[in-house]
C-alpha cells in the first residue's frame, strides 16, 4: 500500500528512549521518500513540548511539504516564517523571493528592521589575515562597453518624507566601460538624474559641482581653503573681445589667488595674481608675474563695487575675439571670500551679488594692466 514504509533496518534506540531510522527510507513502490546521509534519528525525550530532534536530515526536491514550508520546486508559495525559542518571527521569506529580518512584509530583496544598532547592522568578519584579506561588499551589473553607465551605488533614505539624502555611485568613466570614477550625491531628493555633488574622476582628479571645495578651519573658527586639493576651482571658455566677470563677493571680503591664462594662437598669455575685497571699503589686485608668446590676449584685471554691503566683481578684459581662456582661484582666504563664475560678460547679472545694478554702474577700482612686466598692484 503506498504510504507504508519500508525500512531497512529497525533498532531500538539505546540513547535517550528514541528510535533509530536507518536508509533507505522509502514508499512501497520504492520511490525515495527521505534519502538522509547518514544516520536520521528520532529522539521522543521531550514529547511533552510537542518537540522532535533530528540530528541530520536531507530533503531532496519536493519532499516536504506543509502549509508552511514547501521544499524544492515551489508551486503556491506565500509565505514562510522561521521562530526562535521565545515563538517570535525571526526571519520571513515572502512569495518573491524577499527575505524579511525583523519584519514580516520585506520590501526589498533583503530587509533588516531592528531598533537597535547590532539588529540593523550587517557585520562581514574575515578570519584570515592579510594585507589583502578584508571582507566587502561586490557590485556587479551589465553595463557593457558604454560610458557613464551605473555600476553599483548606496542609497540613504530619511523617513520623515522617504526621500533619499545622500548616494554614493560608481559608474563607467569611458566608452568601453573598463575604467570607473566615484560619484557622491547630497542634498534633498537625491534620485539617479540628480547632478553628483563631487566626483572621483579615473584620472584621480576631483571634480564638485560648486567649482569650490571648502573645509573648516577650527584654529580660525571659520571655513576656509582646502590646501590638500591645491587646484581649489577653475572654469574654461572661448569667449570674444570684452570684459568679462569671473569672481563675485555676496557684500562683505574677499581675498585669493588668481591664475588667468589663454591658449589663443600667437599669444599664449599667463597672470598670476592676488584679488582682495574688504566691504567696499578697499580693493585690491597684486599682480606677481607675467608671461607670454606674444600679443595681449589677457589684458587688464579689475574690481567693481559699490556700497558697504553691495558686493564686488573681479573682472578680465580679452582682446581678440575666439580667445580661449581659463581661470583658477587657488587659496580662498576670507569667510565668504571670492566665488567663481563661468566668464560672465560685462553688464549680466552673475549672480552672487546683494545689489547687483549699483555694483554694475560703478567703472571699477583697482585696475591692473597686465601689459606691464614683474610685479605691480592697484588699490582702490
Amino acid at each position: 500500500m503506498p504510504g507504508i514504509l519500508i525500512l531497512d533496518e529497525l533498532q531500538s534506540a539505546t540513547e535517550g528512549g528514541g528510535i533509530k531510522l536507518k536508509d533507505p527510507l522509502q514508499t512501497q513502490d520504492g520511490t525515495p521518500l527521505l534519502s538522509p546521509s547518514g544516520e536520521v534519528s528520532i529522539n521522543f525525550d521531550n514529547l511533552a513540548n510537542n518537540t522532535i530532534h533530528m540530528n541530520k536530515l536531507n530533503i531532496p526536491d519536493d519532499a516536504m511539504s506543509g502549509d508552511k514550508i514547501h521544499g524544492g520546486t515551489i508551486s503556491g508559495f506565500q509565505s514562510t516564517g522561521i521562530t526562535d525559542n521565545a515563538n517570535n518571527t525571526a526571519l520571513t521569506i515572502i512569495a518573491n523571493g524577499n527575505v524579511g529580518i525583523g519584519t514580516d512584509n520585506p520590501t526589498y530583496a533583503l530587509n533588516i528592521k531592528s531598533n537597535s544598532f547590532n539588529g540593523s547592522s550587517i557585520l562581514l568578519e574575515r578570519t584570515d589575515s592579510g594585507q589583502h584579506n578584508d571582507p566587502g561588499i561586490v557590485f556587479s551589473s551589465a553595463h557593457g562597453a558604454n560610458d557613464n553607465h551605473a555600476m553599483g551605488g548606496i542609497w540613504w533614505k530619511n523617513n520623515v518624507d522617504n526621500n533619499y539624502n545622500a548616494l554614493i555611485r560608481a559608474k563607467t568613466a569611458d566608452v568601453t566601460g573598463t575604467t570607473g570614477k566615484l560619484e557622491f550625491f547630497v542634498g534633498s531628493g537625491v534620485s539617479n538624474a540628480s547632478t553628483p555633488s563631487m566626483t572621483l574622476e579615473s584620472n584621480q582628479e576631483l571634480t564638485v559641482a560648486s567649482s569650490y571645495i571648502r573645509h573648516y578651519d577650527y584654529s580660525l573658527g571659520k571655513p576656509g581653503s582646502d590646501f590638500a586639493f591645491h587646484r581649489y576651482a577653475q572654469y574654461f571658455k572661448t569667449v570674444n573681445a570684452g570684459w568679462y566677470t569671473v569672481a563675485v563677493n555676496p557684500g562683505d571680503r574677499a581675498g585669493g589667488l588668481f591664475e588667468v591664462y589663454d591658449s589663443k594662437s600667437s599669444h599664449h598669455s599667463h597672470r598670476c595674481f592676488y584679488a582682495g575685497h574688504m566691504f567696499a571699503n578697499m580693493s585690491v589686485i597684486y599682480c606677481y608675474g607675467t608671461v607670454k608668446y606674444s600679443g595681449e590676449a589677457v589684458r587688464q584685471a579689475r574690481i567693481k563695487e559699490a556700497g558697504t554691503y553691495d558686493g564686488a566683481m573681479l573682472q578680465i578684459e580679452v582682446v581678440p575675439d575666439a580667445t580661449d581662456v581659463g581661470i583658477r582661484l587657488y587659496d580662498h582666504l576670507a569667510s565668504s571670500g571670492w566665488y567663481l563664475v563661468n566668464w560672465v560678460p560685462d553688464g549680466t547679472d552673475p549672480g552672487g551679488l546683494s545689489n547687483f545694478t549699483a555694483v554694475n554702474a560703478n567703472a571699477g577700482v583697482a585696475w591692473i594692466n597686465f601689459s606691464v612686466n614683474g610685479f605691480n598692484y592697484s588699490t582702490g
